[in-house]
């Protein structure tokens, strides 16, 4: 818990602004994005959308790939939330079930945010380079799945010795207990 000089200081009028201004930024890039794909991604398109000069948008970002790597960026980090959330669900479930809730809330993600979705898992345009706080952002929930995929395949591993080793010793918790 943050006391004394740990807390943190509210942002001034300047930050809020400038943060407002990269969320709106985001929002028309999303809508590009939404029309016609990243490639469709314009930054001085942006910049007239929002009354702003050409050359003052890149006061937020320096280029293209630099607003499209954010937008990836933050998408990771969306569905890596989903995933954590899903996840912490029940965790005394039977690890199958958690890894089917887990994947109902990543689908129902994808679903609602197509074009995000397909932001981040679609062939990139040239020149694209996928930054690492994008790879930062989704690998929370790259090591939750993992490590619900081997908990699911350790229940099936045992329920396979269980079987093998004689009658009676079946349905007790295995991988799809719950």
């Amino acid at each position: 818990m943050p006391t004394g000089s740990d807390a943190i200081e509210p942002l001034s009028r300047r930050e809020r602004l400038r943060a407002q201004t990269l969320d709106e930024i985001k929002q028309h890039a999303l809508a590009q994005v939404a029309e016609g794909g990243a490639g469709a991604l314009s930054l001085n398109a942006i910049a007239k959308a929002m009354g702003m000069s050409g050359p003052a948008i890149y006061r937020y970002f320096a280029a293209r790939e630099e607003l499209l790597g954010a937008l990836v960026t933050d998408g990771y980090g969306e569905l890596a939330e989903v995933v954590r959330s899903a996840a912490a669900i029940g965790p005394r479930r039977a690890p199958a079930r958690r890894l089917a809730q887990v994947a109902d809330a990543y689908r129902a993600w994808a679903l609602a945010n197509p074009y995000r979705y397909g932001l981040l898992f679609s062939v990139r345009p040239p020149g694209y380079a996928e930054p690492g706080e994008a790879i930062s952002a989704i690998q929370p929930a790259m090591g939750t799945l993992l490590e619900l995929l081997g908990r699911v395949a350790k229940g099936a591993a045992d329920a396979r010795a269980r079987g093998a080793g004689g009658a009676g010793a079946g349905g007790a918790g295995g991988a799809g207990a719950g």
